[in-house]
């Protein structure tokens, strides 16, 4: 979904169907933009807390975003609702 909205998934060499990588590792890619899946709206600002996580791009710049799990891990018809969300999100 990530690359039909446009942009570009770091995680694509990983062959896992949810992607773990270590910090280090995730730090050398330094996004532009972060995306997450669940619940948890305070997990963004202890992220943006965390001196290892401020020096990214993404957490320096505001640009960690937070999607529905049912947008993100389940495909099924609402892929749709899902892709129109990560073009906004890019894009606006």
């Amino acid at each position: 979904m990530i690359k039909k909205a446009g942009g570009k998934n770091v995680t694509t060499a990983v062959k896992e169907a949810y992607p773990r990588v270590s910090f280090q590792t995730f730090r050398t890619w330094d996004p532009d933009m972060i995306f997450l899946c669940g619940t948890d709206r305070s997990f963004i600002s202890r992220l943006q807390a965390d001196p290892l996580w401020q020096g990214l791009a993404a957490v320096h710049h505001g640009n960690i975003h937070l999607f529905d799990c049912g947008l993100t891990c389940r495909t099924g018809p609402r892929i749709v609702d899902m892709a129109e969300l990560l073009f906004q999100t890019l894009y606006a």
